[in-house]
């Protein structure tokens, strides 16, 4: 048991830490922080004012680079393939008139914010027309319990909270962290209405299977003196085999081929440059056919599969027509468009 004396020493000594923690704590407040936020860059901020967006990790030796074409937005670092507006959009909701919170001028603690060329990510947006840089912000890491990253502008050593997660909307939800392309991807690789379809096609191999929609003939209204031919229901049909023989198939069965057809997502891009048949799209064994009311035919090529490898996803090589983009989709979407004859008849 402590003495009266030895305990007097020993509160003494816990009082004078106390004061000094606190001291050292109020003085580190007063040189890193200054309690007011700051306009970090001006808004507004338009996609259309951009000619290009770069996004740089220096440490990684990383870029993502998305340019505006004529015909849209498009990543050039992943073979100029189509963009999602939607995500530049949000990228430049977060940036217009972002505001952030001071934290520290003191050039000593950069590194504790992640904002050293090791370790944080710029984002620099070029106006059009070959104009300078509208705006370029580099961030380090998240702070803490916040929404917001720790971010501070070029040249300049001061460190502030942004208001909104910048580092989210590049695609990176756990911090900072090598930029991706596929994250701006537009991976939408076919979408059509699929009360427009009115003839499918499957080729797998040697064997052929067509099916076709049959609508009910429209009955003219009673009163109806015109004369004009009704108007088909096109949301009321049912489905017709006739190749390679003429036989009814089952509407559920074979909805669910049009579903396929009609919505094909991808789950990445890669090189159009390569030749064709080292993605065995030269005489690909899986090939389907859609003709629209319009008369309009979309054609799917699928060749071989990708093995998963360095981040990139497993799938199988697709290309639709002629367009220069080839893309990787699941082996599902392969499974649902393909089906036996078996597959599509009604149940017995």
């Amino acid at each position: 048991m402590l003495k009266p004396k030895n305990l007097i020493i020993l509160v003494i000594v816990l009082a004078v830490l106390a004061v000094i923690s606190f001291v050292q704590k109020a003085k580190h407040r007063s040189t890193t922080s200054q309690g007011h936020t700051n306009l970090l860059i001006a808004g507004p901020l338009d996609k259309d004012q951009l000619e290009r967006i770069e996004i740089r990790h220096p440490g990684k030796d990383a870029v993502v680079t998305l340019v505006n074409q004529p015909e849209g937005w498009a990543v050039a670092t992943a073979w100029h393939a189509k963009a999602n507006e939607q995500r530049i959009e949000a990228l430049l909701r977060g940036l217009d008139n972002l505001y952030g919170e001071f934290r520290s001028d003191n050039a000593d603690v950069l590194e504790d914010y992640g904002l050293v060329d090791t370790l944080m990510v710029t984002v620099t947006g070029h106006a059009a027309g070959g104009g300078d840089a509208l705006f370029t912000l580099q961030l380090g890491n998240q702070a803490g319990r916040g929404i917001g990253n720790f971010v501070k502008l070029p040249g300049n050593n001061a460190v502030y909270v942004s208001a909104n997660n910048v580092l989210g909307d590049l695609g990176m939800y756990s911090g900072p962290d090598a930029p991706t392309s596929k994250h701006f991807l537009d991976l939408n690789a076919h979408k059509v209405d699929r009360q427009d379809v009115d003839t499918i096609t499957l080729r797998d191999g040697a064997s052929t299977i067509t099916l076709v929609k049959e609508f009910a003939e429209p009955e003219p209204a009673a009163d109806d003196t015109t004369g004009a031919l009704p108007e088909i229901d096109r949301s009321v049909y049912e489905w017709r085999i006739t190749e390679p023989q003429r036989q009814a198939a089952a509407k559920t069965k074979a909805d669910g081929v049009l579903g396929a057809v009609s919505s094909i997502r991808a789950s990445d891009v890669t090189d159009p440059g390569v030749d064709l048949a080292t993605y065995g799209l030269i005489d690909p064994a899986k090939e389907a056919r859609i003709t629209l009311q319009d008369g309009t035919v979309v054609g799917f090529a699928f060749g071989d599969e990708r093995q998963a490898e360095e981040g990139n996803p497993a799938g199988v090589y697709l290309r639709i027509d002629e367009s220069p983009t080839i893309w990787v989709v699941n082996t599902y979407n392969l499974n649902n468009v393909f089906k036996s004859l078996e597959d599509l008849l009604p149940d017995e």
